[in-house]
């Protein structure tokens, strides 16, 4: 019985892994993430007023695709200003609301069309054209300018936010993939094609301290000098995987995917007298990411898109 990966999905095959998985992301990931945003965000002029051009939807495949990201409203760009080396930032991440109306449109092809147009009729969404390309291009303009889930701050942690957890999400598949390698290795190696226990545990703890290893040199990446308070989630989650006993890989990979990275993706506020609006953000992630996930079950996405546009105001 080989050890539980964190995903069934098939990995690819690899050679010294340890040393090769990943390794043109790592020396790509941010030495000055200030210098990175300030070149992104402001190399076509301060406060520029669109994201995307090319943003739209279409059929791939017989699947409902996106590509690009939505615009600003000039409403948005007129009330939230932002000065030069800041971003408008979203509290639930833009690319979650994308994606988990994605998986939504596509698990609900035969309705979607009449569940976006009660959607645009109620919020009287501005559309351009018809078709049912142009009506999910604009339920997901609105979405994405929703005022309640914006605010002005500094680019270079926003930027960071992007880059850390898609760095451990490559780690996630990286580690599931050295699993299999190591446990192939194993089989190959027993003529009796039963790994021993122990020896499975023993290909658990390889693996989890290749993890720590790889969580150790993101955080030496830079990510303190301009996120403070994400540095300090990678260092409670590099302590916490330290203090488990057992090491074992199907509980670590678990926590980091459960727990460290929605904390990682909410870009909260820190003022005390918003509370409220973090702890509805907080639920309203957790649906979202179970329908990005393909996990959403019976969760209308549309529901709980109400909740969303009525965030408590920042």
């Amino acid at each position: 019985m080989p050890p539980t990966t964190r995903s069934q999905k098939k990995q690819p095959a690899a050679k010294n892994i340890l040393h090769k998985l990943n390794k043109k992301n790592h020396k790509q990931v941010i030495k000055a993430v200030a210098k990175v945003a300030h070149k992104k965000v402001w190399s076509k002029g301060k406060n520029p007023h669109v994201i995307s051009s090319t943003f739209s939807f279409a059929q791939e495949n017989g699947k409902w695709v996106y590509k690009g990201r939505p615009q600003w409203y000039p409403k948005i760009v007129e009330d939230i200003k932002v000065q030069k080396g800041e971003h408008r930032r979203h509290i639930i991440p833009s690319h979650l609301l994308l994606s988990s109306f994605s998986n939504y449109i596509n698990a609900h092809s035969a309705t979607i069309e009449s569940k976006a147009d009660a959607f645009i009729a109620k919020y009287k969404v501005p559309i351009k054209g018809s078709g049912l390309d142009n009506k999910l291009k604009a339920v997901a303009t609105y979405i994405h300018n929703n005022k309640n889930n914006l605010f002005p701050e500094r680019g270079d942690e926003n930027t960071a936010i992007g880059f850390l957890p898609k760095e451990i999400g490559n780690l996630l598949k990286n580690a599931d993939a050295l699993l299999k390698v190591e446990y192939d290795n194993a089989t190959k190696a027993n003529s009796s094609q039963n790994v021993s226990n122990a020896k499975i545990q023993q290909i658990s703890k390889e693996v989890v301290s290749y993890i720590e290893n790889e969580l150790q040199g993101l955080k030496k990446k830079g990510f303190g000098f301009v996120l403070p308070v994400k540095a300090d989630i990678l260092e409670k989650a590099i302590k916490s995987i330290q203090a488990m006993p057992d090491k074992n890989y199907a509980r670590v990979t678990a926590f980091l995917t459960d727990e460290i990275l929605p904390s990682l993706e909410l870009d909260l506020s820190k003022t005390p007298g918003l509370a409220a609006q973090n702890q509805k953000a907080i639920e309203i992630y957790q649906q979202l990411d179970k329908l990005s996930n393909g996990e959403g079950g019976d969760i209308d996405f549309f529901a709980v898109i109400d909740e969303f546009l009525s965030l408590p105001q920042n």
